[in-house]
């Protein structure tokens, strides 16, 4: 019986989105670091007091943003497709992504997997919104995030629930997680194996002995049944 991994995978999902933090937020940390000490730290709490009353933080607001989205990129896409399909996260666990095939997807099944993880690449461009309206900013963003969020639960969902434990990204990706040691023509031997034992269950030539049996029985009954009618 194939063994479930469904909880390895949000374990392994939590262990990502902890440590790809970390990254990201040792190198933000750097640039805001120059920029505060070029500015003043008296930025800061201008900024605590009134948000919108300094561009130095709007500045680090988008660098953050970027910053993220170049990290996630490489994070989610390259690193997985340049390492048997697997992260930081899913080589602790033991697990890896995977095709139809059961092999490694390309880089582009990667980015289309990712897109539901990394909620940054939906959440840049919306930035560009603060040069039009902050409200209308952040009322996009509220939405964006909160749909992010739902698609995302709904995922964690399915591959809890379903039989074959795929989410929404890998339905639309095509692709599965599956555990390091799968074989796909062992995967193969054995669903042969299963139609096999399918096959041998039903007897061809007792299927057909019943089908006779249950016709002989029916005739005289229809037979009975048109003398009924035609009286």
């Amino acid at each position: 019986m194939k063994k479930r991994n469904g909880i390895e995978r949000l374990v392994a999902a939590f262990l990502d989105s902890i440590f790809l933090s970390i990254i990201v937020g040792i190198v933000i940390l750097i640039p805001a670091v120059i920029i505060l000490l070029d500015q003043g730290f008296d930025t800061i709490f201008n900024y605590l007091i009134n948000p919108s009353s300094t561009e130095t933080m709007d500045i680090l607001t988008y660098l953050a943003t970027g910053i993220e989205l170049v990290f996630g990129f490489i994070y989610f896409v390259v690193v997985p497709a340049k390492s048997n399909g697997q992260t930081f996260g899913k080589k602790i666990l033991k697990l890896k992504v995977v095709n139809e095939e059961g092999v490694n997807p390309s880089m582009m099944k990667h980015f289309i997997r990712s897109i539901q993880m990394w909620g940054n690449y939906i959440l840049l461009p919306i930035m560009l919104l603060m040069f039009v309206d902050d409200i209308v900013y952040a009322v996009v963003a509220g939405i964006a995030s909160v749909l992010v969020f739902i698609i995302t639960f709904i995922s964690g969902i399915m591959l809890l629930a379903k039989e074959d434990e795929r989410g929404i990204h890998d339905i639309f990706a095509d692709t599965r997680v599956v555990r390091t040691d799968y074989n796909p023509d062992q995967e193969f031997v054995q669903e042969a194996t299963r139609l096999s034992d399918w096959a041998t269950v039903i007897d061809p030539d007792d299927e057909i002995d019943k089908l006779d049996e249950f016709s002989e029985k029916e005739e005289p009954k229809k037979e009975k049944e048109d003398d009924d009618f035609w009286g």
